[in-house]
């Protein structure tokens, strides 16, 4: 039996929302305060990506970016506004199925579904609309098959551990 004073705390602990992007958070909350946080995450997400796209114009000294060992070149900022465009659509459709990161294989599904948007989007900055074909279709199915569950995966175990830390009073490292 807890002493008063245990109770008390306990009853006015507020509760610990992680900073990871798939903490468990309240996922009981209304549709649109999912959607911002999700937006919110994955905006985050493009300012760090981004910050990484201004690094690779420094050292080419150029707005133009190769891609890979082709002949191609894309424009930073096409790239920079394929980031955010991303991160708005990809945070958004992870906040609105956020309840189902209950489960693992929701997770995964949820990573899935948000990886699509963003891998469509690397399609038609490599290839435009015009040209999109069967090939980029497979591609970005692909991309996000392989890439998507296992974010999904990846985030959805993070927080698991995190909570784990949380029940044995133990606070997760860097959060």
């Amino acid at each position: 039996m807890d002493s008063p004073v245990t109770q008390h705390k306990r009853k006015n602990e507020q509760p610990h929302h992680s900073v990871h992007a798939s903490s468990p958070g309240n996922h009981g909350a209304a549709p649109h305060g999912l959607v911002r946080w999700g937006v919110t995450w994955g905006l985050r997400m493009a300012l760090l990506f981004s910050a990484w796209i201004g690094i690779l114009m420094i050292l080419n000294r150029s707005v133009t970016l190769p891609v890979g060992e082709t002949n191609h070149h894309v424009n930073a900022f096409a790239v920079v506004a394929l980031y955010v465009g991303g991160g708005i659509a990809a945070g958004a459709i992870v906040g609105l199925l956020r309840p189902l990161e209950r489960t693992m294989a929701g997770a995964m599904m949820t990573g899935f579904v948000a990886a699509l948007p963003f891998f469509g989007g690397c399609s038609l900055l490599v290839h435009s609309l015009s040209l999109w074909d069967s090939t980029d279709t497979i591609v970005t199915v692909a991309a996000s098959l392989m890439l998507g569950p296992m974010v999904g995966a990846y985030l959805r175990a993070d927080t698991d551990a995190d909570e784990r830390k949380r029940k044995s009073g133990k606070e997760p490292e860097g959060k």
